[in-house]
């Protein structure tokens, strides 16, 4: 979870995801308390009568303050009980989404203790404002209907929906930016051939075998190529510091991974020599001989010819070309591999591409059993392998998706109820327009550009901020993918057409009301 090690190999290590999606949640919660401050502050006016007569009465301003908080808090234990009862409902279906096993223990005192806690802290938070606007409300002025909205709270409502659009239109950039990164990570060159390559775990019964086991596999037709390595060519780990090379300044130590591999690796990895030559037993120096990747040749300033430079005690016979291991989006780190023919965890080989494969993979593992019968034969492709990863990153994707999508949602819950309660208010004033000449098509246009102007505004705040924001988080990344002109125009885009649709209902209804049904009573 917080990225340790275990036997110089990475274990775990996913806190990063977990700190998103609490992110994510917070937010979605957070536009749920600004939609529910709007919408109370938007009633305000519809409950000033019942505040005067309180308060002729002589209920106190903190009385009726409390009131209203109360109402709050005990809406949103409501929520708890509906989501609690919500989630016993997905949690299967979230659990094969994210191939895990997750259980919500209601027994335990901690999970409810922090379920109540954050129903509580979501009840202070949106309750709090409207139960200090209402309460201010005064007795004489409402109860003679001279109730008149402040400009304060009718700003207040606008700027309410340009945050929830703020943060609605991030999310669209944000998931966007995500699912091309991951398919830019995705397609990079690896520098070797996953294709029909199998990794073999190397048991106790087989890792001192491995000529016996790379005889054996000779025999069979669809083996194209063996060899062995101590490490998953996925997953490298055991960096060194200390290793002497010509040039080398007094003080200044690099990391290199180190590993061990079998005769013929580069050839059954489909790794491309730029310089010298790959370990071969025609060599019997070998032993004490290695060969580097490109980076550990630009990290150490090595000039050519490389092949024969020493480093320490052994002898550079070859340059490899750089290929991506450990983190699919980071640097290449320098890499120096060491010949060993005794023990070594892992067996990889190469077999051919045909409808043959199957039988094949069965020899190998008729093979493995009869030098090993009494350990399981455990093997993976690495390509599968390689794509796991990604599935898990798109699996996060994907949560990052829901996510935003329930946050688009609560927006457009907000701007909803922000623009029902300002056609209702704008009634009258279209009603009058209409008597006057105004076509339906002139007050849609009018109702929908006031009701897109937070809108409009969110954009123009967060598309400047975004790309700031979302370019210093893929600085980050060694291999990124670039911002495109597009993802941001998507992004205001959507959050444009979802408005539209929207409002769209209350603007087309004031526009196509009869003038006589708003006017009749004046």
């Amino acid at each position: 979870m917080h990225r340790s090690f275990n036997n110089g190999k990475p274990d775990g290590g996913g806190i990063e995801v977990v700190v998103l999606l609490i992110a994510l949640g917070v937010f979605v919660l957070l536009l749920a308390c600004i939609n529910f401050m709007n919408i109370a502050t938007a009633r305000s006016e519809q409950r000033s009568r019942e505040v005067g007569v309180r308060k002729v009465l002589g209920v106190s301003r903190k009385l009726i303050a409390f009131q209203f908080l109360t109402e709050a808090i005990l809406m949103t234990l409501l929520a708890l009980v509906l989501a609690i009862f919500i989630v016993e409902l997905v949690l299967p279906s979230f659990n094969q989404f994210t191939e895990k096993n997750i259980e919500f223990n209601f027994s335990d005192w901690k999970v409810w203790s922090l379920m109540v806690a954050i129903s509580l802290f979501t009840g202070l938070v949106s309750g709090s404002y409207p139960s200090f606007i209402m309460s201010r409300f005064k007795a004489i002025k409402v109860l003679k209907g001279r109730f008149a909205e402040g400009r304060s709270s009718a700003g207040l409502r606008k700027t309410l929906v340009t945050v929830q659009f703020v943060i609605s239109i991030f999310f669209i950039i944000a998931t966007i930016v995500i699912y091309k990164q991951i398919n830019y990570v995705k397609n990079r060159p690896l520098g070797y051939d996953q294709e029909n390559l199998i990794d073999i775990s190397a048991n106790a019964g087989l890792a001192n075998k491995f000529g016996i086991f790379k005889n054996e596999l000779a025999e069979i037709p669809g083996v194209k190529s063996v060899t062995a390595g101590s490490d998953n060519i996925l997953n490298f780990g055991g960096a060194v510091t200390g290793i002497n090379y010509p040039g080398k300044i007094p003080g200044q130590e690099i990391s290199i991974i180190v590993s061990s591999v079998q005769y013929d690796w580069t050839k059954t990895m489909g790794i491309t020599m730029l310089e010298g030559r790959d370990f071969s037993p025609l060599f019997t120096t070998d032993t004490t001989a290695c060969i580097i990747n490109e980076a550990a040749v630009k990290k150490m300033g090595l000039k050519t010819p490389v092949v024969g430079t020493k480093l320490d005690n052994t002898t550079i016979v070859g340059v490899f070309k750089d290929f991506v291991y450990n983190n699919p989006s980071g640097i290449i780190a320098p890499m120096k591999i060491s010949l060993q023919t005794g023990g070594l965890s892992h067996f990889f080989v190469r077999i051919t591409n045909n409808d043959q494969w199957r039988q094949t993979v069965a020899q190998i593992e008729k093979a493995s059993k009869k030098i090993a019968p009494e350990y399981p034969f455990e093997y993976s492709f690495t390509k599968a392998d390689y794509n796991e990863r990604f599935d898990k990153w798109s699996s996060i994707g994907a949560l990052a998706t829901l996510f935003g999508s329930m946050a688009i949602f609560i927006a457009c819950l907000g701007l909803f109820g922000f623009s029902s309660f300002l056609a209702e208010r704008r009634g009258k004033e279209m009603s009058i327009r209409k008597v006057f000449g105004a076509s339906a098509k002139t007050v849609w246009l009018l109702l929908s550009g006031d009701f897109l102007k937070p809108v409009f505004i969110a954009i123009a705040i967060t598309i400047p901020v975004g790309i700031w924001l979302v370019r210093m988080l893929l600085s980050n990344i060694t291999y990124h993918t670039a911002l495109d002109w597009w993802m941001f125009a998507l992004a205001g885009g959507l959050a444009i057409i979802i408005a539209l649709i929207t409002v769209g209902f209350q603007a087309i209804r004031a526009a196509i009301t009869s003038p006589i049904k708003s006017l009749q009573s004046e």
